[in-house]
């Protein structure tokens, strides 16, 4: 799960639309729930063991099944499944090479794949080569790691492949600074496509505000109690938080909202505005300068602003730093109470389906202060919602959504982060609303899935 294969799911579609069809092979449970439906060609060989993931059935596979392939992309870098790619391609070459290998002599009768030839093998490393993750004073040892490994095993992959896939420019460039000797045959900016977001519905709205229930204004949330039932809106009253606008909420993870407490006879409810955002909660997402700088804000702008968009910081919330992320808000949050400011800041938990549109849909602009962002999906799904996006500079695509005014970008700093959240909420709403009619044009200049998969097909090909 995750990015990268959130990826390959929005290309094989328009890749084969192009006529190009895929399979994948890959180290999961075949068991999976999140394969179960699954409509790609999936070869799951089940888990592989401790950190390197090494498992005893990928290189006969590969052996067996490369040479039916007229084209091989490793996805990401560091693990067995690169490794193996690398030593069964060798294998295969001297085969080939010498003439010896009768399996290859019995295919080349027996296959419509001429095995004269062996596929071409490209590698796309996911922002796997960026020079944070050597220089993160939090990764020294694992950075030693990688440097050994790159000596030893991983120079050989990107030696070995007919070439380099990259999501944007940046990346590609980036990519060239952490390890030496570095030496690909061919680097190739194939682009990065983002499905397009389903048309906006109220499920997704009140899908959300199951998970956040602390944005509904309590005043609707009264009025459609006392019209609606106390039984149909048992839900509200018991799960609305109320009381103090300057709060560090957890939430999540409760039962949906009943819809009928959430809408009545089309009168909405009315929902506090907010800011979005949607990641892993990692130390490199840039989590605790965005709960310092919102909350400084705050505390800078209450005596000339009536209240503060809420914050709604969306994702899994099961990790030690995740916990350390809730404690730092609730004090912050405290600070700004005792000092009379209004904010409020609410761990929703991870978002998906109606939730997560219906998050992406109803937020004011999506937040992103990542020290190190290779693409950013998320990021993209905003723009495509029509939301403007505050990100840092370290965000691969910010260039492109700086130059299509589609967004403001400044550095992954204290400092940064306070002047990208004071920028936003100082602008007036015709200045908002030029952001916001260029994201559309932003995500279909840059992001589509099937203008990114043409690109891919064209670099795969030859033909760039």
């Amino acid at each position: 799960m995750g990015g990268p294969c959130q990826g390959i799911r929005n290309s094989i579609p328009e890749l084969a639309a192009l006529g190009c069809n895929n399979e994948i092979v890959c180290l999961d449970d075949p068991a999976a729930d999140y394969l179960t439906d699954e409509l790609l060609t999936i070869h799951a060989l089940g888990q592989g063991t401790g950190p390197w993931g090494r498992h005893p059935d990928l290189k006969p596979w590969l052996a067996e099944h490369l040479p039916r392939f007229d084209i091989v992309i490793i996805h990401g870098l560091w693990q067995y499944h690169s490794y193996a790619v690398t030593t069964v391609m060798q294998r295969l070459r001297k085969r080939l090479a010498a003439g010896t290998s009768a399996t290859l002599a019995k295919r080349k009768k027996t296959e419509s794949h001429s095995c004269s030839r062996l596929p071409r093998v490209f590698v796309m490393p996911h922002g796997m080569l960026d020079p944070w993750f050597q220089k993160d004073p939090s990764r020294r040892l694992k950075a030693y790691r990688n440097w050994a490994y790159w000596k030893l095993i991983e120079r050989q992959t990107i030696e070995m492949a007919d070439g380099m896939l990259f999501t944007c420019q940046k990346e590609l460039e980036l990519a060239r600074k952490p390890f030496r000797p570095y030496r690909p045959r061919r680097e190739l900016n194939v682009g990065y496509g983002v499905a397009p977001p389903p048309t906006e519905t109220p499920a997704m709205r009140n899908a959300f505000l199951a998970t956040c229930p602390e944005l509904i204004n309590p005043l609707t949330a009264t009025m459609n109690r006392m019209a609606a039932g106390p039984s149909e809106c048992q839900t509200i009253s018991q799960r609305w938080k109320g009381g103090s606008h300057v709060s560090a909420v957890v939430s999540g993870g409760a039962a949906p909202v009943n819809s009928g407490a959430i809408e009545l006879k089309g009168t909405e409810l009315e929902i506090k505005p907010y800011l979005l955002f949607l990641s892993r909660i990692h130390p490199k997402k840039g989590i605790d300068l965005l709960i310092n700088g919102y909350v400084d804000v705050a505390l800078a702008q209450h005596t000339v602003r009536a209240s503060m968009p809420d914050l709604v910081i969306a994702g899994p919330t099961d990790s030690t730093y995740a916990s350390s992320m809730q404690l730092l808000a609730s004090r912050r949050a405290e600070e700004a109470r005792q000092r009379g400011a209004s904010c409020a800041i609410h761990f929703s938990g991870m978002l998906t389906g109606d939730a997560k549109w219906g998050a992406f849909y109803g937020c004011e602009a999506f937040v992103l202060p990542s020290h190190q962002e290779n693409f950013g999906i998320a990021v993209v799904e905003a723009l495509a919602c029509r939301k403007a996006v505050l990100i840092s500079d370290q965000v691969n695509i910010c260039d492109e959504i700086s130059a299509a005014g589609a967004g403001i970008v400044r550095p992954t700093t204290a400092t940064g982060v306070s002047e990208v959240l004071s920028l936003w909420l100082g602008m007036s709403d015709e200045s908002r609303r030029r952001i916001t009619d260029q994201t559309t044009a932003c995500y279909q200049t840059h992001y589509q899935p099937r203008q990114a998969a043409s690109q891919m097909l064209s670099a795969l090909e030859g033909r760039t």
